[in-house]
C-alpha cells in the first residue's frame, strides 16, 4: 500500500474534520470537506478506511461529485444525502452505499458491471427459450417472433456485428455464468478483507463472460423488448450491442408499418412542405364530394333565383288538371256561342268565356323549386365540379382548404413507395431484406430495420 505523506497543516486539518464528527452513529461530513480531505491525501483509498473514524461510517450531507477524480473506492461512505456522480472514475462498486438521489456512473467500472449484470439477467431470462429450443429453426412449433429473431441474427452476423457461437463455447459460457451466480450468493460486501478474494474471482469471471459475450453469440442473444410498435412487427435488443434496437417483420407487415408511421408523422406535422402534385394526386373525393353537395344544397335553397330561370318551374299536377278543365269548359262555351243568335245569350257566353280565360291565364308555376328540382340541380353541379375538384376549390377561393380533403393514407403510401420501407427507421433510413428457411423448408422474407 502506498504511504500517505501529509504536511503538519494538512494533518491538523484532517484530525479537526474527524474530531468534529465523533458524536452519533455516523461521521457527518459535507461534500466539500470530504473532497478537501481526499485531495489532501491524493485520493488514497486508505483515507476512507473505518479505522480513521473509530469504526464509524461516513454520512455525506449533500451531493457528492467525484467525476473525473483519481479515486478507486467509496470505502467507508455509508450514506449520501443527495446525488452521487462517479462518472469517469475508477470506482468499481457502490454496494453498501445508500444514495438518496440518483447515481451518475457513465465511464466507470460501475457502469460496466451494471451493464454486464443487466445483460446476464437478460441472458438468464432467455435461457428457458434456449433450453426448450423455442427459436431453433428446426422446431416445427417456432412462432413468428422466433422466425423474426433468426432473421435479425442472420443480419447481424452478415454485418459482422455478431460472431455465431458454437456449441462448445455455449457450454463454456453457461458454466461460467453458473460459477458467477454461486460466488455472488457467497459474497458479503460488509466483510472487507476476508471477502476480497471472492470479489476478485467475481471480477475475473465477469471479464471472461463479457469477452465471450462480445465475441460469440447465438439467436438467443436476441432479446424481445417487450412491446410491439406495430401489428406483427417485433422489437428486439441484442446482448453485446449496447443501445441498439431493431424492428423485424415480414415485408408486407413492415410495409404496412412504414405507412402507419408516415401517417402518424403527417398527422403530427401536417401537410405543409409536401409537393402540390403529391397532395392533389391524393384528394379524398368522397369527403370533397360531400362538402360540394352540402354547399350547393344550401346555396340553392337560400338563393333559388341564382340557379333557376322562370321557365325551369313547372305546374303541379293539380294546376295541370285545372287548366285542362278550363280548356274544356271554354271550348264548350265557344261551341254554344257559335250556335246561338240571341243577343243576351251571346253576351252572357262571352262573359263566361272571358272569366274562364282569365283564370286559365292566371295559373302559373310556383316560384319555389321542388325537392326533385333541387336534387337534380345539385347532382348536375356536383358532377361538373368533381371533374376537377381541386380547380373548383381554387375557383371558390378555397385553395388553403385543399389539405383538409386529402387522403393522408394515400400520401403516406406514395411516400413509402418512393422512399422505401426504410422510412420506418429512426436511425439511418436503411433496411435489409433477409430470407430464412424455417420448418418444412418454408422460406420467409423478413425486413430488418435498426431504430436507434
Amino acid at each position: 500500500m502506498r504511504k500517505i505523506i501529509l504536511s503538519q497543516g494538512q494533518f491538523k486539518h484532517l484530525i479537526k474534520v474527524i474530531k468534529e464528527q465523533e458524536e452519533g452513529e455516523y461521521y457527518k461530513i459535507s461534500p466539500q470537506e470530504l473532497l478537501n480531505m481526499l485531495e489532501l491525501g491524493s485520493y488514497s483509498s486508505a483515507l476512507l478506511k473505518p479505522k480513521f473514524f473509530e469504526g464509524k461510517k461516513l454520512y455525506v450531507t449533500g451531493n457528492l461529485n467525484l467525476s473525473g477524480k483519481p479515486i478507486k473506492t467509496l470505502g467507508n461512505i455509508a450514506y449520501i444525502d443527495g446525488n452521487l456522480d462517479i462518472r469517469d472514475t475508477n470506482i468499481s462498486s457502490v454496494e453498501g452505499v445508500q444514495v438518496k438521489g440518483y447515481i451518475s456512473d457513465s465511464g466507470s467500472p460501475v457502469e460496466t458491471k451494471r451493464i454486464r449484470q443487466e445483460d446476464l439477467k437478460k441472458l438468464a431470462g432467455a435461457e428457458s427459450r434456449r433450453e426448450d429450443g423455442d427459436w431453433d429453426l428446426a422446431n416445427p412449433n417456432i412462432d413468428e417472433e422466433g422466425l423474426a429473431a433468426n432473421a435479425l441474427f442472420d443480419h447481424l452476423v452478415s454485418e459482422d456485428k455478431l460472431d455465431e457461437m458454437d456449441n462448445e463455447t455455449k457450454e463454456l459460457l453457461n458454466t461460467k455464468i453458473e460459477q458467477l451466480e454461486e460466488l455472488k450468493s457467497a459474497y458479503n460486501p460488509t466483510e472487507e478483507d476476508s471477502q476480497d478474494y471472492i470479489y476478485d474471482e467475481m471480477s475475473d469471471l465477469e471479464d471472461e463472460i463479457e469477452e465471450l459475450q462480445e465475441n460469440y453469440a447465438d439467436v438467443y442473444y436476441i432479446i424481445p423488448t417487450g412491446y410491439q410498435p406495430y401489428n406483427k412487427v417485433y422489437a428486439f435488443e441484442v446482448i453485446g450491442l449496447r443501445n441498439q434496437e431493431y424492428m423485424v417483420g415480414t415485408y408486407d407487415d413492415m410495409y404496412e408499418a412504414a405507412i402507419e408511421k408516415t401517417e402518424q408523422l403527417l398527422d403530427d406535422v401536417g401537410l405543409d412542405g409536401l409537393s402540390q402534385s403529391l397532395i392533389e394526386s391524393n384528394i379524398d373525393e368522397d369527403s370533397i364530394r360531400e362538402y360540394i353537395e352540402e354547399f350547393y344544397d344550401n346555396d340553392i335553397r337560400e338563393s333559388p333565383e341564382s340557379h333557376f330561370r322562370q321557365d325551369d318551374y313547372e305546374l303541379t299536377d293539380e294546376q295541370e288538371e285545372r287548366k285542362e278543365q278550363l280548356e274544356n269548359q271554354i271550348s264548350d262555351l265557344k261551341e254554344q256561342l257559335e250556335n246561338t243568335q240571341e243577343e243576351d245569350e251571346i253576351n252572357d257566353l262571352e262573359q263566361q268565356i272571358d272569366e274562364l280565360q282569365d283564370e286559365f291565364d292566371s295559373i302559373e308555376p310556383d316560384d319555389e323549386p321542388t325537392e326533385e328540382m333541387i336534387e337534380e340541380k345539385v347532382s348536375n353541379l356536383v358532377r361538373r365540379a368533381m371533374k376537377d375538384p381541386v380547380n373548383w376549390l381554387r375557383g371558390m377561393d378555397m385553395e388553403d382548404s385543399i389539405k383538409y380533403y386529402v387522403n393522408v393514407r394515400g400520401v403516406a403510401e406514395d411516400i413509402v413507395d418512393s422512399d422505401g420501407i426504410g422510412t420506418i427507421s429512426s436511425y439511418d433510413g436503411s433496411y435489409d431484406d433477409v430470407y430464412i428457411t424455417g420448418p418444412n423448408n418454408t422460406r420467409y422474407n423478413f425486413v430488418v430495420v435498426r431504430t436507434n
